[in-house]
């Protein structure tokens, strides 16, 4: 019967002490108007010794308190029961805490604490003032002290900080690790290094308003981890909880971020693969009782993978496992072999087990050493690539791909697996070598899931790519603020409007937040729509370029043969056909078989290549290029601004940097190529630019230009032709052929940049005086004019003097091989041997295609009479 009115009274106890928390169980309670000492109406009023609560020691209900229990007082004054024994007066602290008295090392939590606290739906954390940091001796032997498990609050490292909390050791702890600078707590762009790092961001809190980062923290003893969770609008410390030491955080955290993988090192002599609270630092559950490495949990959070080893039998070789755990239970559904995958050689590194973004499949990437033996030999390995599906886990049935370097990836849509240099389509099960928006050569950037998007951070800027008809695709970029250094880590807000990324240096860390443009539905679908066509026109090109190799390998065998005038009908049959694009084919085989040909077929045929060049729709000029090889925050670089053009003119720079096109901003050549293609020549367009850090507008007015380069074709077509007039014994159309080129560079000024290509034109009347026989008038031109190289710019020297299959057409300007190298900017051992001018005079067409006639030998002046003189 007594039994029983304890546990009335224990009934009604817990029924009073929860009726104000169970009432507002949907909401939480505020506390706000509590004060230090202070109790207000939302504090339990528990006055009634008989009625509180006693401790669980063991397994039976103890209503007396031990001595060593302190008096808690209500502002000044403690209660005492009528019995005498010391009351104990129930405060915030002491709901959060989940303890009556902190300090006393027997006393339990009790089952009404546990529900209060899930009842407010608050954490329960234990005070930090009364928590003593751990001694551990260093590898000296000197006494380091380590954070005890639990959980910090700010407010708390802060009163240690100011002295409010008289807790030396764990000040000294909290100085030492850097979390203490100057009398306060440190910010989150100003993290401590050295002996705190961050190895990870965790993830996204309280509808994105914190982000919690994993820390290591080394004093010299064992290395501990911590979760620390930031404020990102202040950037305020909120919360820090450590682990217990000898416990290493993976930085691998389930979806819901309540709990961490770890390995557990404080069994001595044991290892194990566990589980721990986030919340509260302490042990959910060991998963493994060995050694556990590289975890990777599913995107949906039902299974984690990691890497076991299993300790050799004398004589045999290691052999490494990935195991697969489910969750919810720690069931293990799979373990793969790697002396299986290896087929019996060596496992020499592992590569990675990644799950797809629906969690349905996985791949394995396995490398696998050629020795059988357990040697270091790490030469001519093979690589395997498992993947199976989650449903079956059965590793009979995974698919394996053979000779799969690196790691694997999948794409956004989980259709495509990326490896090292390979990319698979899972549902034609076909393989093919192409760049699938990868980040350096093995990993794609963060996916955007439910998005066919990837996030990548490059250098200072962000950009969303998405990879369509096996191509990648910039959908949006921005700038970004980084700090110098390598990113670790990237998040993404729910409502993609920020981005948080740890950037790492030297040891330390910041946690930067930037805003973005996320791509709208829009944008995407106009990406798409110019993927289409991409791929159109790729379709059309690749048409092409196989009915090319079609061409030149059939003029091929006819020119070996020895139809060489049927190789060149081919040649020309195909170059002349409506469809057929511009294109130099048919002028390289005219000059590569002009010893084999009459240069009467050489030069119409060059002709013809010219006109078609030349013949093609005007487009948009703007004077200028792209520097596509410097990445900037904002905008992009020009290169080089053509000389004589309307963009010279406007005050444009080689070096300044193009913000923005008529009012839209563009952070890259190819946006900025996009918008400029809806112009014509004529129209007037605004840059908006950076010029020594001052913004300025341009107005430049568009010039004609002819599309992919045709303009420099056409001045090259020109060159050859002069050349081979030359030889022909035609040096009057050597110089029309100059003045022509000067006409092309000048009315197409926008599109060709007339410095470098002056080397031609210069080249060509030089020829012209020399083949007339005026050496030394044209060895002085060329000087004057800065000889056969502008710049870098050596085509000229490489391609035509410098190579023996065009150098028999330059002939005449070999007479003097010191001259010609000092104009062609070389050393005279390195020209070519003087070419043996074997042409002769032939007919050849001029600049209108009609027939010039054989020029005649020149006749020799009439010899006078000879005169007698005679003597008188």
């Amino acid at each position: 019967m007594k039994q029983y009115n304890y546990m009335l009274g224990v009934v009604g106890v817990v029924t009073t002490l929860l009726a104000p928390y169970v009432a507002n169980a949907d909401g939480m309670i505020d506390w706000s108007a509590e004060s230090s000492g202070q109790r207000t109406s939302s504090t339990p009023n528990i006055r009634k010794c008989d009625d509180q609560p006693g401790v669980r020691m063991g397994k039976k209900w103890n209503w007396h308190y031990p001595k060593e229990t302190p008096k808690i007082r209500n502002g000044n004054k403690a209660l005492l029961c009528k019995s005498g024994k010391k009351g104990i007066l129930y405060t915030r602290s002491d709901i959060e805490g989940k303890y009556f008295v902190t300090n006393a090392k027997y006393l339990k939590v009790t089952p009404l604490m546990d529900s209060a606290c899930a009842a407010i739906k608050r954490y329960c954390d234990p005070q930090v003032i009364e928590q003593q940091p751990i001694e551990v001796p260093d590898y000296k032997g000197d006494i380091t002290y380590q954070l005890p498990s639990g959980i910090y609050k700010q407010s708390d490292i802060q009163q240690l900080a100011t002295g409010q909390m008289q807790n030396k050791a764990l000040r000294a702890v909290f100085e030492r690790s850097g979390w203490i600078k100057n009398g306060g707590v440190v910010s989150m762009n100003d993290l401590p290094n050295k002996k705190a790092t961050v190895t990870a961001l965790a993830g996204l809190l309280n509808g994105d308003r914190e982000v919690m980062s994993i820390m290591r923290l080394d004093h010299g003893g064992p290395a501990q981890s911590v979760l620390v969770t930031w404020d990102l609008a202040t950037e305020q410390l909120i919360r820090m909880v450590a682990l217990p030491p000898k416990v290493i955080g993976t930085n691998v955290v389930t979806p819901d971020l309540r709990t961490i993988f770890a390995d557990d090192f404080r069994v001595k002599g044991k290892r194990s693969f566990a589980l721990f609270d986030t919340r509260t630092g302490k042990l959910a559950r060991v998963i493994y009782k060995r050694p556990a490495t590289d975890p990777v949990i599913s995107p949906d959070g039902q299974y984690v993978a990691a890497l076991t080893g299993e300790k050799p039998a004398k004589g045999q070789l290691s052999n490494n496992y990935w195991r697969v755990w489910r969750t919810s239970d720690d069931k293990e559904m799979a373990s793969f072999s790697s002396m299986e995958a290896c087929h019996g050689h060596r496992h020499l590194i592992q590569r990675n087990f990644t799950f797809s973004p629906d969690s349905s499949t996985f791949y394995i990437g396995w490398d696998c050493g050629k020795s059988t033996t357990e040697d270091d030999d790490y030469s001519n390995g093979k690589n395997y690539g498992w993947l199976g599906s989650t449903k079956t886990w059965q590793a009979a049935r995974v698919e394996e791909f053979d000779d799969v370097i690196g790691e694997g990836s999948f794409s956004a849509d989980g259709k495509l697996l990326v490896t090292y240099d390979k990319g698979y389509d899972l549902d034609s099960k076909t393989q093919d070598k192409f760049s699938h928006c990868k980040g350096g050569r093995r990993k794609l950037g963060k996916v955007i899931t439910g998005t066919p998007l990837h996030l990548y951070l490059a250098d200072s800027k962000y950009e969303f790519r998405t990879a369509l008809n096996n191509k990648c695709h910039v959908v949006t970029s921005g700038p970004i603020s980084f700090n110098s250094g390598y990113n670790r880590g990237v998040l993404l807000t729910e409502d993609r409007k920020r981005i948080v990324s740890l950037k790492m240096k030297d040891n330390s860390a910041s946690i930067e937040v930037f805003d973005i443009d996320f791509p709208d539905a829009n944008t995407l679908s106009k990406v798409q729509d110019s993927a289409r066509a991409g791929a159109k026109r790729d379709k059309a090109a690749a048409e092409i370029a196989a009915e090319h190799d079609r061409v030149s390998a059939e003029a091929q065998k006819l020119y070996d043969a020895g139809f060489v005038e049927q190789a060149m009908d081919l040649y020309d049959e195909y170059s002349q056909r409506p469809d057929t694009p511009p294109s130099s084919i048919a002028a390289s085989a005219a000059i590569l078989w002009a010893k084999k040909l009459p240069l009467e077929r050489v030069g119409k045929t060059l002709l013809y290549s010219y006109r078609k060049q030349i013949s093609q729709p005007v487009k948009a000029g703007d004077g200028f290029t792209n520097d596509d090889d410097i990445s900037l925050p904002e905008g992009f670089s020009v290169k080089r601004v053509f000389p004589g053009t309307n963009a010279e003119a406007a005050g444009l720079r080689n070096g300044d940097i193009v913000l923005a096109l008529n009012g839209v901003k563009v952070n890259s050549g190819d946006e900025y190529g996009a918008i400029l293609r809806t112009h014509k020549p004529g129209d007037v367009i605004e840059l908006t630019v950076s010029q020594d850090q001052v913004r300025k507008k341009l107005t430049i007015a568009l010039d004609e230009a002819l599309p992919k380069a045709g303009g420099v074709w056409a001045v090259f077509n020109l060159l050859e032709y002069g050349m081979v007039a030359a030889a022909a014994g035609h040096p009057e159309l050597t110089l029309d052929a100059a003045n022509e080129a000067q006409r092309v560079v000048d009315k197409y000024k926008s599109s060709i940049n007339g410095e470098m290509i002056k080397s031609f034109i210069t080249a060509l009347k030089a020829l012209h005086m020399a083949s007339k026989g005026n050496i030394d008038e044209a060895y002085a031109y060329a000087v004057k004019e800065g000889g056969f190289v502008t710049g870098d710019f050596k085509l000229l020297s490489t391609l035509y003097m410098g190579s023996n299959s065009y150098a028999h057409f330059w002939t005449p300007l070999y007479r003097d091989r010191k001259k010609l190298a000092y104009l062609l900017k070389t050393e005279e051992s390195k020209l070519p041997e003087t070419p043996a001018y074997t042409f002769g005079n032939q007919p050849y067409p001029n600049l209108k295609g009609q027939l010039a006639k054989k020029p005649s030998k020149k006749k020799s002046p009439p010899k006078k009479p000879k005169v007698t003189v005679l003597d008188d």
